[in-house]
């Protein structure tokens, strides 16, 4: 099946060309390997201009094994390079080869599925390292007598040298010492200055470096001198680290202290959020966005919740990926329609009124509609249709699937496929005005029967 998407694929990018880069190609390094049993090394896959995924095997597990048994491009843009690192244990003395059996195709038109790369992994036998000699101790040189006069008058010298410090600390935080002369400190991205006062622990003594800082994004370094009365001197290093943005660990701060109604907190893939802090954004009334990077600082998702809009508080996992166990099965369903099948990691109900924006500009041009369809008890609920791809994103709302196809082509309604009825409200408030005047015309035919009864009867 992955053969015959990636064959479809393929079709695509010669029915609909695309600039054209250098050639497309996975290629591994280094190509041979020596290990000795017991320990590990590593090589590196790299896909340069193509979308897929290799398959990796050892000829015999025994001798040498490998970390995982698959590695996939993942969501790349058009002349991206990939790369991977794989990493081959040598478990017993012999020789093994490792294959990678490819089954993917490049931008520039080129399949590449049935390619094969290979390393050749030789283990040898652990190595026993060579006793070194014990160095003969070398006896201490006893001290040459000093007979300068100017001794006498750093002994006669009645000054203190203590050059200590009693107090370092920065107004509204607590600063961590590591050594004594060593402290840091880590504050939020809006904090762009601090105040830093010290004591030292003789009055005679001069502390410099206190007062005012500005804060640099990132680590910002303070030296604080002491002197001591005699010219003795202390130097002390306080690092402090400004975040480049709002983390999980600041979200408490951030609900408190940040004045705006929507606020950017940056996650990892495996972010989870607890219980007791889904009821805090639920209290606050703030719209929190979550923002997941890649290692090369480039959005790939952002899970926006609204505080107003949550009904009950849950733990949230905001884990995204793009496999499912579902897979085979929602192809089936969609009749296997060119699609990207997105799984959200998420147990139990997905928060109430969660919208997901996700990066598909490696699979999808700039104005491209998409449709959106959730799979869940084995069936297809259309969600909304002809989002736009804008600057590589689309974003849609979720319900309580895990399972969503993003997908250019629409699906035909069935028993498996459901499209969801928008209720319109004009109709309604339309009916219910009817039936307003209905009864009032009722009322008023049966008071004027009732009246002309009554004149008849006098």
């Amino acid at each position: 099946m992955r053969k015959l998407l990636n064959k479809l694929f393929l079709l695509i990018i010669i029915l609909f060309p695309i600039t054209t880069f250098a050639a497309g190609n996975i290629s591994v390094s280094p190509t041979s390997l020596t290990i000795e049993v017991g320990s590990s090394k590593t090589f590196t896959i790299s896909a340069y201009n193509t979308i897929g995924d290799v398959r990796i095997s050892s000829s015999n597990s025994s001798v040498a094994s490998v970390s995982t048994g698959e590695w996939g491009t993942g969501m790349v843009e058009e002349g991206q390079n990939k790369t991977g690192t794989i990493t081959v244990t040598g478990n017993s003395v012999g020789t093994a080869t490792i294959t990678l059996n490819i089954d993917a195709a490049t931008f520039d038109g080129d399949d590449l599925s049935g390619q094969s790369r290979s390393i050749t992994v030789n283990v040898i036998a652990k190595q026993t390292p060579t006793p070194q000699p014990t160095p003969t101790p070398q006896p201490t040189p006893s001290p040459t007598p000093n007979n300068n006069n100017n001794n006498n008058n750093v002994e006669n010298d009645t000054r203190s040298n203590n050059s200590n410090i009693k107090e370092l600390k920065v107004d509204g935080y607590e600063l961590t010492k590591i050594d004594n002369n060593n402290y840091t400190l880590t504050v939020p991205n809006d904090i762009t200055s601090i105040n830093l006062s010290g004591v030292a622990e003789d009055e005679k003594a001069k502390v410099e470096g206190t007062g005012k800082h500005d804060l640099n994004v990132g680590e910002n370094n303070i030296e604080v001198i002491i002197t001591a009365e005699n010219g003795t001197q202390n130097k002390i290093n306080v690092k402090v680290i400004r975040k480049d943005g709002y983390y999980l660990e600041d979200l408490d701060y951030v609900l408190k202290n940040n004045k705006t109604e929507e606020v950017d907190i940056t996650i990892k893939n495996d972010t989870k959020l607890s219980k007791e802090e889904i009821k805090k954004i639920e209290n606050s009334k703030k719209i929190v966005k979550l923002n997941y990077y890649d290692d090369n600082k480039k959005l790939i998702y952002t899970i926006t919740i609204d505080g107003k809009k949550i009904k009950e508080a849950n733990e949230f996992n905001t884990s995204i990926s793009y496999e499912s166990n579902n897979k085979e099965e929602i192809l089936k369903l969609a009749n296997y329609a060119e699609g990207l099948i997105v799984n959200f990691k998420q147990e139990g109900k997905i928060l109430n009124g969660t919208k997901v924006k996700l990066y598909v500009g490696g699979k999808y041009r700039n104005n491209s509609l998409m449709n959106i369809y959730s799979y869940n008890n084995k069936k297809l609920s259309f969600i909304e249709n002809k989002i736009k791809v804008v600057d590589g994103y689309i974003e849609f709302a979720l319900d309580d699937a895990k399972d969503y196809l993003i997908t250019m082509s629409t699906i035909p309604e069935n028993e498996n496929v459901v499209v969801k009825k928008k209720i319109s409200v004009i109709p309604i408030i339309v009916g219910v005005i009817g039936l307003i005047l209905l009864v009032t015309i009722i009322t008023i035919l049966v008071r004027r029967k009732k009246l002309k009864r009554t004149n008849i009867d006098e």
